[in-house]
């Protein structure tokens, strides 16, 4: 059978895991490029998240990942998506506007999005330049000064943290001085913000346009 393709990825459920009874709660989706082949360099392995902002976790009282991407493999926890989903809904008048109801498929289909755009940068760092992110910020620091630089990325890593920060499992000036899987930390945080630019510019997305707000960076 054919493997359905987005933004020249192909991607295919692996392996599913149920953690409740009548739902598929947690899915890994395994990516790979047109050639087949699958990322296996350690140094490309760093996890990165789909961020939600930090308001929008206090206003929901939500400490949970929704999805992530570790190599080349997507986790997506559906059954965090359909509590964050309730607890959005719950905020919102469904019955003077049922319109506004927040549906737990749409917020699948961003995150999914999110991680394959993700997974496209990483297929760019292993085929064409493995050094895009240091080369990138080197640059972003000659031009605007590291202060400038380094203030941006802590000012964006505020509003928008690693649920480890979030979580006060490590405060955010240790991460941003550490690395994760051998890749600088700073050099995760200007990916992030590169994905929250187009996730803002992405009409699509405007609906749900609360959960990454960047207006205040």
């Amino acid at each position: 059978m054919t493997e359905p393709t987005i933004y020249g990825v192909a991607f295919r459920e692996y392996q599913e895991k149920k953690l409740a009874k009548r739902s598929k709660d947690y899915v890994k989706i395994i990516l790979k490029d047109r050639t087949g082949k699958y990322s296996s360099d350690s140094n490309f392995l760093a996890p990165k998240e789909f961020h939600i902002s930090r308001k929008v976790r206090d206003k929901y009282q939500f400490d949970e990942n929704l999805f992530s991407l570790s190599g080349n493999v997507i986790f997506a926890n559906f059954h965090a998506v359909r509590q964050f989903v309730h607890k959005m809904n719950q905020k919102r008048d469904l019955v003077n506007y049922p319109e506004q109801a927040v549906k737990a498929g749409k917020i699948n289909a961003m995150g999914l999005i999110d991680e394959i755009l993700h997974y496209v940068v990483q297929l760019y760092q292993e085929q064409k330049n493995p050094d895009i992110h240091k080369k990138a910020l080197a640059w972003l620091i000659k031009k605007n000064g590291k202060d400038a630089v380094i203030n941006t990325l802590r000012r964006f890593a505020e509003e928008f943290p690693p649920l480890a920060v979030y979580k006060r499992e490590i405060n955010l000036e240790e991460y941003l001085a550490r690395d994760t899987k051998s890749v600088p930390n700073l050099e995760i945080l200007l990916e992030e913000m590169m994905l929250l630019w187009l996730e803002n510019v992405n009409t699509a997305f405007s609906p749900f346009q609360e959960l990454f707000d960047d207006s205040e960076l």
